[in-house]
């Protein structure tokens, strides 16, 4: 009778550990001959790490990386006046990849993307984990790497990649370097920069629309990234990573190149601007920070541009409100009048308020508001837009038909 030795090896399973192959040992002789790279020590361990240096000027990469426009819109924006005053050498742009999307403890960083502006080179270290037990090397590596810089610039890092650092640097129970440095953000300033004309505002899309920046055959989509990390954990297979490494290195680029564009984009919109509707998407971001003079010019530059309708009549929407806090009557009028003849209901009711309250011509209030109901009640009006002003029209109506039956009295 076979023993249970016996069974076991005719079932493929080995007794002992002389032929086990040392994953960890396979995993790095991989690494070193796929992505490059060298180890780089620290007082937690050692940390292996990626690097490359770019020329500011002349390099691969397709967009300027820096230019001369001024921060101070975006740093207002982003309410940190500090970067404002910035120098180059005093950004860090920061991009993870990480082995899932939930966040949280089970979540980490296995690979670090972080570039710097040395001299006239930009310099990207990639800090990767060869194995999860590598981490507090590639933390500490990251901390060492971050010294000097005074602000970090990413896209949704102030969502996800700074919380799963945090979550890192905490689980160590060690203060994390990210928690005191300005940031930019630059996804949220991307949606209402070109929400309006983009469908998609992730950071590919806006490499290939704003910047004209195409990615060459060695992308690998970003869903995939967790799953080529898990897979090269399993077999020890790096060649895979080279992807991830080119992935990640783009996305460092791209945020740079982006920062640059939007600098000069804020800085000189009317000559920058690439499109009429990124003039109007800007002139919405000085008036959301109380820069009114900007916004109105920017406003009144669009509606001198061969704009499309739509555009045209929000952009003249704007301006008459901004003439209206202005009280600047005679400039706001002439454009409520255009809109209402486009059939802006908006228009006839501003009209009709200030002919009410401002001149006190009731019978012209009570045109414009009776003119607002016909409009909305001819056919192949939205419904919707009809429900939502109807009530409001008359009972505006009934009310200047009241005022106006008792001067009639009165007289």
């Amino acid at each position: 009778m076979p023993s249970i030795s016996d069974r076991l090896k005719s079932l493929g399973v080995q007794a002992g550990a002389d032929q086990l192959k040392p994953p960890i040992l396979t995993r790095n002789k991989s690494v070193s001959k796929h992505i490059g790279g060298d180890l780089r020590a620290t007082e937690r361990g050692d940390a292996y790490v990626v690097e490359k240096r770019y020329p500011v000027s002349g390099n691969d990469y397709p967009a300027p990386l820096w230019g001369d426009g001024s921060l101070e819109v975006l740093a207002a924006w982003a309410g940190e006046v500090d970067v404002a005053g910035m120098d180059k050498t005093d950004f860090a742009f920061l991009d993870t990849e990480t082995t899932g999307l939930s966040g949280g403890v089970g979540t980490f960083a296995f690979m670090v993307g972080i570039a710097k502006f040395e001299g006239d080179e930009f310099q990207l270290a990639q800090f990767f984990l060869r194995e999860p037990g590598e981490e507090q090397g590639q933390l500490a590596a990251i901390e060492q790497f971050l010294a000097g810089a005074k602000a970090l610039v990413t896209f949704n890092g102030k969502s996800f990649d700074v919380p799963v650092l945090n979550t890192r640097y905490q689980l160590y129970r060690w203060p994390t370097p990210l928690r005191d440095l300005p940031h930019l953000d630059l996804l949220h300033l991307a949606r209402k920069l070109w929400r309006a004309r983009l469908a998609s505002r992730r950071l590919g899309d806006l490499e290939e629309e704003i910047l004209g920046v195409s990615r060459g055959a060695e992308e690998v989509p970003g869903y995939l990234v967790p799953q080529i990390y898990l897979d090269y954990l399993k077999t020890g297979d790096a060649e895979p990573l080279k992807g991830v490494i080119y992935h990640n290195a783009m996305d460092v680029l791209t945020m740079s190149a982006l920062l640059t564009h939007i600098a000069d984009l804020l800085s000189d919109p009317v000559h920058a601007a690439a499109h009429d509707l990124d003039l109007l998407s800007i002139g919405k971001l000085h008036e959301d920070l109380g820069q009114v003079s900007e916004a109105q010019a920017l406003y009144m530059e669009c509606l001198g541009r061969p704009l499309e309708q739509d555009t045209w009549l929000e952009a003249a929407k704007r301006l008459s409100f901004v003439f209206k806090r202005q009280e600047n009557w005679d400039a706001a009028i002439k454009l409520w009048k255009t809109s209402a003849g486009k059939g802006e209901i908006y228009a006839h009711e501003e009209l009709a308020k200030y002919y009410e309250h401002k001149k006190r011509e009731l019978e012209t209030a009570r045109k414009w508001t009776q003119a607002a109901l016909d409009t909305i009640s001819t056919s192949g009006f939205p419904i919707l837009i009809r429900f939502q002003w109807q009530p409001e029209l008359q009972k505006r109506l009934l009310r200047l038909d009241k005022k106006i039956n008792s001067d009639l009295r009165k007289v």
